[in-house]
């Protein structure tokens, strides 16, 4: 009896060992970059969806924001409608120590139908991408940087997601977001 909760012991205490090495394995800074494609013509215009990066680091969490808020409408109660796109995630070693971009992106869509009613579209997807070659080596990014890869979220439109690891001495004094350009907030 005495030997179960033993082996069990070493067993959890060799998992995390693992774990904890895979993720020493992927120190630094990686580069999270946007791109919307096939925009629509309302709330997913380009110069509401700038494509926003920002640097991330392995097993912290990682929010990036692309889009607005619609104002408030004075004839009507309730808060601001959200649009746009946030991709909420983290990077983190998987069960074979490859570095995982694991998150949800969540989309809110203005349209507006033929009656001029406005309508906000709301759906979520969640992405699961395994870093590879140039997402990963800073001497292969040098050399060729990666491709990104791409979701298709209609018919007409795709979001690609570029991955690239940033060596330390270039985020040396510099702030871990990167600051969007999109739209500010109008209350």
């Amino acid at each position: 009896m005495i030997r179960f909760p033993f082996a069990l012991a070493v067993f959890l205490a060799a998992c995390m060992t693992a774990q904890l090495s895979a993720a020493d394995a992927h120190q630094g800074f990686y580069e999270i970059h946007l791109e919307l494609s096939g925009t629509s013509p309302t709330s997913e215009r380009p110069e509401n969806l700038a494509m926003p990066a920002m640097h991330a680091k392995a097993n912290v969490p990682f929010s990036i924001d692309a889009g607005g808020i619609l104002p408030r409408d004075p004839q009507f109660d309730g808060p601001p409608l959200e649009t746009g796109m946030r991709l909420a995630g983290i990077l983190r070693p998987n069960a074979n120590g490859q570095l995982q971009l694991q998150a949800t992106l969540r989309r809110s869509e203005e349209v507006e139908n033929d009656a001029g009613v406005t309508i906000v579209r709301h759906d979520s997807v969640d992405v699961r991408m395994t870093l590879q070659g140039a997402e990963l080596d800073p001497q292969l990014a040098a050399i060729q940087p990666p491709k990104g890869r791409m979701i298709k979220l209609s018919e007409t439109r795709s979001l690609i997601i570029r991955v690239r690891p940033v060596s330390r001495d270039a985020t040396a004094g510099q702030p871990i977001a990167i600051p969007s350009t999109a739209p500010l907030p109008v209350n």
